[in-house]
């Protein structure tokens, strides 16, 4: 009887360590992807200064007046090949 007590307490101590382990890896990567986080919106905060004169305005179609579009698109070899309009 007291073998197979002891082959329980050793079982269990394995599976303690290991989600023990386990644990500790899981919230190093928390950790290490919160701190990633904090860092980038903090940089990003830092760079980002607005333009000071100018607003968010859409174009006024009924003025005419000219206006740019960019597209993109990727050729995959299945769509036609021109895709750039001037």
């Amino acid at each position: 009887m007291r073998t197979e007590k002891r082959k329980r307490k050793k079982k269990r101590k394995g599976l303690k360590i290991f989600l023990l382990v386990l644990l500790v890896i899981i919230l190093l990567i928390v950790g290490y992807l919160g701190f990633a986080y904090w860092k980038t919106t903090s940089t990003f905060n830092k760079i980002h200064t607005p333009i000071s004169g100018k607003e968010n305005t859409g174009v006024a179609l009924d003025k005419k007046q000219p206006f740019s579009v960019l597209i993109l698109g990727s050729m995959n070899g299945k769509a036609t090949k021109d895709v750039l309009i001037h």
